[in-house]
């Protein structure tokens, strides 16, 4: 049994994730979200605990550097990573209401670029628009066809 942990799970792309994981009989998932019982921030070395050693990790929800941090401690000790990143990198100013979405988001891309090339995780950076976001399945297709086929390692989606 493969082993996939996904923070978020009750909206957008989590919850397509644990509906697409849960449909294939190989996988348990764990799924960190409040929904679920989980502070990502009060609980973060508990969800790195129960990360570790995880098939694929899916570092979905953004809280401030909570992404980052989470990348940080699991890259050494996870098989694979899916990380959700934001085309918000490339404007600082497109998220106006919430100035420090861009600056997260960019930090996340600089040092995810970084460990593709540097870790002993397979990394798959998903650098997502609005409407990518909203399109679950074809991230779901784009999940299996890097999980069964691999060959590249970032996939960019236009504004």
């Amino acid at each position: 049994m493969k082993k996939c942990a996904i923070t978020g799970g009750s909206k957008g792309l989590a919850q397509a994730w644990v509906q697409h994981f849960g449909n294939k009989q190989d996988w348990q998932i764990q799924t960190f979200a409040q929904s679920t019982g989980y502070d990502l921030h009060k609980d973060l070395e508990r969800v790195i605990n129960q990360s570790e050693s995880s098939d694929l990790f899916i570092n979905n929800a953004h809280d401030q550097q909570l992404q980052l941090k989470l990348l940080n401690h699991l890259h050494t000790s996870v098989k694979r990573m899916i990380v959700c990143g934001s085309v918000a990198a490339d404007d600082l100013a497109a998220h106006p209401d919430e100035p420090q979405y861009g600056q997260n988001k960019r930090d996340l891309e600089w040092r995810t670029s970084h460990l593709i090339h540097n870790s002993p995780c397979d990394i798959l950076y998903l650098k997502l628009s609005g409407t990518a976001y909203h399109n679950s399945k074809l991230i779901m297709h784009i999940t299996d066809l890097w999980l069964n086929e691999g060959g590249f390692n970032q996939v960019h989606f236009n504004k």
